[in-house]
Protein backbone atom coordinates (compact mmCIF):
# COMPACT_ATOMS: atom_id res chain seq x y z
CA UNK A 1 0.00 0.00 0.00
CA UNK A 2 1.46 3.68 -0.78
CA UNK A 3 2.62 5.67 1.63
CA UNK A 4 -0.29 8.60 2.29
CA UNK A 5 0.83 11.94 0.78
CA UNK A 6 -0.37 14.76 3.01
CA UNK A 7 0.69 17.94 1.29
CA UNK A 8 -2.28 19.93 1.84
CA UNK A 9 -4.84 20.80 4.58
CA UNK A 10 -7.48 19.19 2.35
CA UNK A 11 -5.13 15.39 2.25
CA UNK A 12 -4.66 15.76 5.70
CA UNK A 13 -8.59 15.83 6.14
CA UNK A 14 -9.34 12.86 3.96
CA UNK A 15 -6.28 10.88 5.57
CA UNK A 16 -7.78 11.87 9.12
CA UNK A 17 -11.54 10.58 7.68
CA UNK A 18 -9.93 7.26 6.79
CA UNK A 19 -8.16 6.42 9.86
CA UNK A 20 -11.66 7.27 11.67
CA UNK A 21 -13.69 5.56 9.23
CA UNK A 22 -11.48 2.41 10.25
CA UNK A 23 -13.28 -0.65 11.99
CA UNK A 24 -11.65 -0.62 14.64
CA UNK A 25 -9.86 2.96 14.02
CA UNK A 26 -6.31 2.34 14.20
CA UNK A 27 -4.55 3.88 16.57
CA UNK A 28 -6.12 6.89 15.98
CA UNK A 29 -8.17 7.76 19.29
CA UNK A 30 -9.10 11.37 18.98
CA UNK A 31 -12.24 11.65 17.09
CA UNK A 32 -13.12 14.41 14.51
CA UNK A 33 -11.06 17.20 13.69
CA UNK A 34 -12.73 20.40 12.88
CA UNK A 35 -10.17 22.81 11.98
CA UNK A 36 -6.92 21.77 10.21
CA UNK A 37 -4.11 24.32 9.16
CA UNK A 38 -0.54 24.41 7.65
CA UNK A 39 1.85 25.71 9.75
CA UNK A 40 4.43 27.37 8.25
CA UNK A 41 8.01 28.35 8.84
CA UNK A 42 9.42 24.46 8.75
CA UNK A 43 11.79 23.36 6.48
CA UNK A 44 11.60 20.03 7.23
CA UNK A 45 8.29 18.51 7.59
CA UNK A 46 4.99 19.15 6.39
CA UNK A 47 3.16 20.83 9.64
CA UNK A 48 -0.44 21.33 10.33
CA UNK A 49 -2.09 22.01 13.59
CA UNK A 50 -5.40 19.70 14.20
CA UNK A 51 -8.31 21.46 16.24
CA UNK A 52 -10.51 19.10 17.73
CA UNK A 53 -14.10 18.56 18.21
CA UNK A 54 -13.88 17.33 21.56
CA UNK A 55 -11.34 17.30 23.62
CA UNK A 56 -8.63 14.06 23.49
CA UNK A 57 -8.65 12.70 26.85
CA UNK A 58 -4.76 12.13 27.70
CA UNK A 59 -4.49 8.67 29.71
CA UNK A 60 -2.18 8.95 33.00
CA UNK A 61 -0.96 12.68 32.33
CA UNK A 62 -1.21 15.64 34.79
CA UNK A 63 -2.87 17.75 31.76
CA UNK A 64 -6.36 15.94 31.33
CA UNK A 65 -7.08 16.86 28.14
CA UNK A 66 -5.99 18.70 24.55
CA UNK A 67 -8.26 20.73 22.40
CA UNK A 68 -5.25 20.09 19.55
CA UNK A 69 -2.31 18.72 18.31
CA UNK A 70 0.15 18.67 15.91
CA UNK A 71 0.76 16.43 12.91
CA UNK A 72 3.60 16.02 11.08
CA UNK A 73 4.04 14.40 8.10
CA UNK A 74 7.95 13.04 6.46
CA UNK A 75 8.12 12.48 2.83
CA UNK A 76 11.73 11.26 0.82
CA UNK A 77 12.77 15.34 0.74
CA UNK A 78 13.04 17.83 2.72
CA UNK A 79 9.61 20.14 2.94
CA UNK A 80 11.70 23.56 1.85
CA UNK A 81 13.52 21.72 -1.27
CA UNK A 82 12.26 18.59 -2.73
CA UNK A 83 15.86 18.26 -4.40
CA UNK A 84 17.23 17.20 -1.15
CA UNK A 85 16.95 13.69 0.24
CA UNK A 86 16.01 12.96 3.77
CA UNK A 87 14.12 9.76 3.93
CA UNK A 88 10.48 9.16 6.07
CA UNK A 89 12.29 7.14 7.78
CA UNK A 90 13.58 9.73 10.03
CA UNK A 91 10.29 10.33 11.95
CA UNK A 92 11.16 6.94 13.34
CA UNK A 93 13.93 8.44 15.49
CA UNK A 94 11.84 11.75 16.57
CA UNK A 95 9.33 9.51 18.07
CA UNK A 96 11.72 7.42 20.13
CA UNK A 97 13.47 10.21 21.13
CA UNK A 98 10.35 11.84 22.27
CA UNK A 99 9.69 9.09 24.50
CA UNK A 100 12.87 8.29 25.70
CA UNK A 101 13.66 12.04 26.74
CA UNK A 102 10.25 11.76 29.04
CA UNK A 103 11.88 8.47 30.63
CA UNK A 104 15.12 9.48 31.15
CA UNK A 105 15.33 13.10 31.54
CA UNK A 106 12.36 14.05 33.19
CA UNK A 107 10.89 17.25 32.97
CA UNK A 108 10.69 17.83 37.09
CA UNK A 109 14.21 17.42 37.00
CA UNK A 110 15.14 20.17 34.55
CA UNK A 111 12.21 22.26 33.84
CA UNK A 112 12.82 21.19 30.46
CA UNK A 113 10.47 18.73 28.22
CA UNK A 114 9.87 17.77 24.60
CA UNK A 115 6.72 17.09 23.26
CA UNK A 116 4.20 14.28 23.99
CA UNK A 117 3.67 11.56 21.30
CA UNK A 118 0.15 10.82 20.75
CA UNK A 119 0.14 8.96 17.27
CA UNK A 120 2.99 7.25 15.21
CA UNK A 121 2.02 5.56 11.72
CA UNK A 122 5.12 4.92 10.55
CA UNK A 123 3.81 3.45 6.84
CA UNK A 124 2.71 6.97 6.19
CA UNK A 125 4.66 8.99 8.00
CA UNK A 126 2.86 10.44 10.64
CA UNK A 127 3.02 11.71 14.07
CA UNK A 128 0.96 13.63 15.68
CA UNK A 129 2.49 15.32 18.83
CA UNK A 130 1.37 17.38 21.67
CA UNK A 131 0.84 21.06 20.42
CA UNK A 132 2.76 23.09 22.75
CA UNK A 133 1.17 26.61 21.80
CA UNK A 134 -2.34 25.56 21.41
CA UNK A 135 -4.38 28.75 20.19
CA UNK A 136 -6.89 30.44 22.25
CA UNK A 137 -10.29 30.01 21.34
CA UNK A 138 -10.71 33.69 20.45
CA UNK A 139 -7.68 33.67 17.98
CA UNK A 140 -9.26 30.89 16.22
CA UNK A 141 -11.76 31.99 15.93
CA UNK A 142 -10.69 35.52 14.68
CA UNK A 143 -7.63 34.27 12.65
CA UNK A 144 -7.10 30.48 11.74
CA UNK A 145 -3.45 32.41 10.07
CA UNK A 146 -2.37 33.30 14.37
CA UNK A 147 -0.57 30.01 14.17
CA UNK A 148 3.37 31.36 14.71
CA UNK A 149 1.74 34.19 17.11
CA UNK A 150 1.57 31.27 20.08
CA UNK A 151 -1.24 31.78 21.27
CA UNK A 152 -2.10 29.96 24.93
CA UNK A 153 -5.29 28.40 26.47
CA UNK A 154 -3.94 30.70 29.13
CA UNK A 155 -4.47 34.64 28.44
CA UNK A 156 -1.98 35.08 30.60
CA UNK A 157 0.42 32.99 28.93
CA UNK A 158 2.60 33.68 25.71
CA UNK A 159 4.74 30.99 24.09
CA UNK A 160 6.89 31.90 22.14
CA UNK A 161 10.39 30.74 20.89
CA UNK A 162 13.66 32.23 21.97
CA UNK A 163 14.62 32.75 18.83
CA UNK A 164 11.88 34.97 18.78
CA UNK A 165 12.69 36.30 21.79
CA UNK A 166 16.01 37.48 21.36
CA UNK A 167 14.57 39.20 17.82
CA UNK A 168 11.99 41.26 20.67
CA UNK A 169 14.79 42.21 22.45
CA UNK A 170 17.61 43.44 20.33
CA UNK A 171 18.71 45.48 23.17
CA UNK A 172 17.61 43.59 26.05
CA UNK A 173 16.39 45.08 29.52
CA UNK A 174 17.28 44.47 32.53
CA UNK A 175 14.11 41.83 33.07
CA UNK A 176 15.40 40.05 29.55
CA UNK A 177 18.92 39.44 30.63
CA UNK A 178 17.84 37.97 33.73
CA UNK A 179 15.21 35.64 31.62
CA UNK A 180 18.44 35.21 28.99
CA UNK A 181 20.29 33.86 31.84
CA UNK A 182 17.66 31.82 33.40
CA UNK A 183 17.13 30.14 29.95
CA UNK A 184 21.14 29.36 29.46
CA UNK A 185 21.85 27.77 32.21
CA UNK A 186 18.67 25.57 32.62
CA UNK A 187 19.74 24.32 28.62
CA UNK A 188 23.19 23.73 29.47
CA UNK A 189 22.39 21.61 32.07
CA UNK A 190 19.80 19.63 30.22
CA UNK A 191 22.16 19.42 27.37
CA UNK A 192 24.86 18.02 29.09
CA UNK A 193 22.55 15.26 30.85
CA UNK A 194 21.65 14.50 27.19
CA UNK A 195 25.16 14.20 26.06
CA UNK A 196 26.14 11.82 29.12
CA UNK A 197 22.81 10.20 28.08
CA UNK A 198 24.41 9.62 24.79
CA UNK A 199 27.26 7.65 26.39
CA UNK A 200 26.34 5.53 28.65
CA UNK A 201 22.67 4.53 27.53
CA UNK A 202 24.12 1.84 24.87
CA UNK A 203 20.85 1.10 23.57
CA UNK A 204 19.81 4.55 22.69
CA UNK A 205 23.44 4.82 20.92
CA UNK A 206 22.67 1.54 18.97
CA UNK A 207 19.10 3.43 17.76
CA UNK A 208 20.56 6.52 16.82
CA UNK A 209 23.46 4.99 15.15
CA UNK A 210 20.99 4.22 12.30
CA UNK A 211 19.91 7.57 11.36
CA UNK A 212 22.92 7.60 8.95
CA UNK A 213 20.36 9.97 6.75
CA UNK A 214 20.39 12.84 9.41
CA UNK A 215 24.04 12.86 9.89
CA UNK A 216 25.45 13.00 6.22
CA UNK A 217 22.82 15.33 5.83
CA UNK A 218 24.51 17.51 8.68
CA UNK A 219 27.81 16.89 7.19
CA UNK A 220 27.27 17.67 3.79
CA UNK A 221 26.14 20.88 4.23
CA UNK A 222 28.15 21.89 7.10
CA UNK A 223 32.03 20.57 5.52
CA UNK A 224 31.76 18.91 2.27
CA UNK A 225 30.14 21.56 0.51
CA UNK A 226 31.50 24.52 1.80
CA UNK A 227 33.85 25.44 -1.07
CA UNK A 228 30.79 25.06 -3.83
CA UNK A 229 28.48 27.36 -1.03
CA UNK A 230 31.33 29.84 -1.13
CA UNK A 231 31.63 30.09 -4.64
CA UNK A 232 27.80 30.26 -5.35
CA UNK A 233 27.64 33.18 -2.84
CA UNK A 234 30.54 34.79 -5.04
CA UNK A 235 33.74 34.52 -2.46
CA UNK A 236 36.79 35.16 -4.10
CA UNK A 237 39.27 33.07 -1.86
CA UNK A 238 43.40 32.79 -2.57
CA UNK A 239 44.69 29.28 -3.47
CA UNK A 240 46.18 28.96 -0.18
CA UNK A 241 42.47 29.86 1.29
CA UNK A 242 40.68 27.13 -0.94
CA UNK A 243 43.40 24.81 0.05
CA UNK A 244 43.37 25.32 3.81
CA UNK A 245 38.81 25.18 3.74
CA UNK A 246 38.87 22.16 1.56
CA UNK A 247 41.62 20.60 4.20
CA UNK A 248 39.98 21.27 7.23
CA UNK A 249 36.41 21.12 6.01
CA UNK A 250 37.39 16.99 4.89
CA UNK A 251 39.13 16.67 7.93
CA UNK A 252 35.60 17.96 9.70
CA UNK A 253 34.21 15.79 7.40
CA UNK A 254 34.57 12.15 9.15
CA UNK A 255 34.22 12.67 13.09
CA UNK A 256 35.11 10.49 15.41
CA UNK A 257 36.16 12.17 18.40
CA UNK A 258 33.28 13.24 21.43
CA UNK A 259 30.75 11.15 19.84
CA UNK A 260 27.02 11.18 21.46
CA UNK A 261 23.79 11.14 20.89
CA UNK A 262 22.70 14.81 19.97
CA UNK A 263 19.82 16.67 19.58
CA UNK A 264 20.66 17.50 15.87
CA UNK A 265 19.14 20.67 15.19
CA UNK A 266 19.78 22.48 18.67
CA UNK A 267 19.04 26.16 17.38
CA UNK A 268 17.21 28.95 19.30
CA UNK A 269 13.73 28.37 16.96
CA UNK A 270 13.68 24.96 18.02
CA UNK A 271 13.44 25.85 21.57
CA UNK A 272 10.15 27.12 22.92
CA UNK A 273 9.49 28.93 26.36
CA UNK A 274 6.01 29.75 27.91
CA UNK A 275 6.27 33.09 29.97
CA UNK A 276 3.54 34.11 32.11
CA UNK A 277 3.99 37.82 31.31
CA UNK A 278 1.82 39.36 34.53
CA UNK A 279 4.11 37.27 37.09
CA UNK A 280 5.79 39.46 39.35
CA UNK A 281 9.19 37.15 40.03
CA UNK A 282 11.59 35.46 37.39
CA UNK A 283 10.75 31.90 38.73
CA UNK A 284 7.10 32.61 38.07
CA UNK A 285 7.49 34.52 34.55
CA UNK A 286 9.16 31.24 33.04
CA UNK A 287 6.50 28.50 33.37
CA UNK A 288 7.75 25.88 30.52
CA UNK A 289 10.68 24.96 28.40
CA UNK A 290 10.17 22.64 25.15
CA UNK A 291 12.57 21.48 23.04
CA UNK A 292 11.47 20.10 19.75
CA UNK A 293 11.90 18.76 15.68
CA UNK A 294 14.03 15.87 16.86
CA UNK A 295 14.16 13.89 13.71
CA UNK A 296 17.88 14.99 13.31
CA UNK A 297 18.98 13.17 16.79
CA UNK A 298 21.87 11.23 15.87
CA UNK A 299 25.03 9.57 17.15
CA UNK A 300 27.66 12.64 16.62
CA UNK A 301 30.04 14.70 18.32
CA UNK A 302 28.48 16.51 21.23
CA UNK A 303 29.92 19.78 19.99
CA UNK A 304 27.63 19.78 17.11
CA UNK A 305 24.66 21.06 19.13
CA UNK A 306 26.68 23.74 21.27
CA UNK A 307 27.68 24.87 17.61
CA UNK A 308 24.47 25.10 15.87
CA UNK A 309 23.20 27.20 18.66
CA UNK A 310 26.33 29.44 18.38
CA UNK A 311 25.96 29.83 14.89
CA UNK A 312 22.41 30.92 14.52
CA UNK A 313 23.12 33.17 17.34
CA UNK A 314 26.18 34.65 15.08
CA UNK A 315 24.61 35.28 12.36
CA UNK A 316 21.30 36.84 14.15
CA UNK A 317 23.57 39.62 15.94
CA UNK A 318 25.93 39.61 12.19
CA UNK A 319 22.40 40.98 10.66
CA UNK A 320 20.59 42.09 13.49
CA UNK A 321 23.27 43.91 15.57
CA UNK A 322 22.26 45.47 19.30
CA UNK A 323 23.11 49.29 19.99
CA UNK A 324 26.59 50.04 20.11
CA UNK A 325 28.05 48.73 23.73
CA UNK A 326 25.10 46.75 24.40
CA UNK A 327 25.40 42.43 24.95
CA UNK A 328 22.45 40.67 23.02
CA UNK A 329 19.77 38.35 24.31
CA UNK A 330 22.22 35.76 22.37
CA UNK A 331 25.34 36.34 24.43
CA UNK A 332 24.16 36.26 27.26
CA UNK A 333 22.25 33.09 26.94
CA UNK A 334 25.00 31.73 25.21
CA UNK A 335 27.69 32.52 28.02
CA UNK A 336 25.47 30.70 30.47
CA UNK A 337 24.46 27.59 28.52
CA UNK A 338 28.72 27.21 28.22
CA UNK A 339 28.99 27.60 31.90
CA UNK A 340 26.28 25.41 33.33
CA UNK A 341 27.13 22.97 30.22
CA UNK A 342 30.73 22.65 31.18
CA UNK A 343 29.83 22.92 34.88
CA UNK A 344 28.06 19.60 34.65
CA UNK A 345 31.25 17.80 32.86
CA UNK A 346 29.97 18.94 28.90
CA UNK A 347 33.39 18.38 26.94
CA UNK A 348 33.92 20.73 24.18
CA UNK A 349 36.53 20.90 21.63
CA UNK A 350 37.24 24.72 21.43
CA UNK A 351 38.90 23.98 17.46
CA UNK A 352 36.03 21.97 16.08
CA UNK A 353 33.13 23.83 17.49
CA UNK A 354 34.79 27.26 15.50
CA UNK A 355 35.02 24.85 12.62
CA UNK A 356 31.50 23.95 12.54
CA UNK A 357 30.32 27.79 13.26
CA UNK A 358 32.04 29.12 10.45
CA UNK A 359 30.78 26.13 8.03
CA UNK A 360 27.07 26.36 9.00
CA UNK A 361 27.71 30.40 8.58
CA UNK A 362 28.94 29.43 4.71
CA UNK A 363 25.83 26.80 4.63
CA UNK A 364 22.92 29.18 5.71
CA UNK A 365 24.19 31.94 3.74
CA UNK A 366 24.13 30.09 0.52
CA UNK A 367 20.77 28.44 1.59
CA UNK A 368 18.72 30.44 3.56
CA UNK A 369 17.52 34.39 3.17
CA UNK A 370 19.35 36.37 6.00
CA UNK A 371 19.95 39.73 3.41
CA UNK A 372 19.20 40.19 -0.08
CA UNK A 373 22.27 41.82 -0.89
CA UNK A 374 24.83 40.27 -2.74
CA UNK A 375 27.46 42.24 -1.75
CA UNK A 376 26.56 41.73 2.38
CA UNK A 377 26.44 38.16 1.53
CA UNK A 378 30.25 37.85 0.18
CA UNK A 379 31.18 39.81 2.44
CA UNK A 380 30.36 37.69 5.63
CA UNK A 381 31.33 34.61 3.84
CA UNK A 382 34.55 36.15 3.84
CA UNK A 383 34.13 36.63 7.51
CA UNK A 384 33.23 32.81 7.69
CA UNK A 385 36.57 32.03 6.00
CA UNK A 386 38.60 34.36 8.48
CA UNK A 387 36.96 32.25 11.23
CA UNK A 388 38.43 29.11 9.79
CA UNK A 389 42.07 30.31 9.00
CA UNK A 390 42.50 32.05 12.59
CA UNK A 391 41.41 29.03 14.16
CA UNK A 392 43.42 26.38 12.31
CA UNK A 393 45.86 29.40 13.74
CA UNK A 394 44.75 28.70 16.92
CA UNK A 395 44.69 33.11 17.34
CA UNK A 396 41.75 32.90 20.13
CA UNK A 397 42.87 37.09 20.84
CA UNK A 398 41.81 37.79 16.86
CA UNK A 399 38.96 35.18 16.77
CA UNK A 400 37.23 37.36 19.88
CA UNK A 401 36.75 39.99 17.31
CA UNK A 402 33.81 37.85 16.02
CA UNK A 403 30.81 38.92 18.14
CA UNK A 404 29.54 35.85 19.53
CA UNK A 405 32.75 33.94 18.84
CA UNK A 406 34.17 35.89 22.01
CA UNK A 407 31.72 34.27 24.15
CA UNK A 408 33.03 30.84 22.67
CA UNK A 409 36.19 31.83 23.40
CA UNK A 410 36.07 32.89 26.79
CA UNK A 411 34.00 30.03 28.13
CA UNK A 412 35.74 26.94 26.11
CA UNK A 413 39.34 27.97 25.75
Amino acid sequence: MPMASLLTTSAVQQYIASQIARDPPRKWKFGQVKDVTAIQGGTTNFIYRLCFESPYQLIGESLSQANSAVLKHATGYLACDPEIAFGPERQHFEASMLQQIHQKLPTESYFISVPRLFYFNPEDAVLVIEDISPPSSSSMLSSPELEWNFGSLNPNYKVSSIKDLCSESRDPTEKYVALAEVLGKRLGNWLADLHALGVADVGLIAELKRNKAALALEIKGTFTDVLPQLIAVGAQLSEQQRQLVATIMQECSTPSTQLTCIMGDFWAGNILVTLDEKASTLDMILRAIHVIDWEFAMHAPAYYDISHFVAEGWMYDRFHPPSPGVRSAYTHITRALLISYRSKGGMINLQSTLYYVAGHIICFLYCGNWTESDDLRRTVALEAVHIIELSALRDWIQLKKFGLIDVIISELS
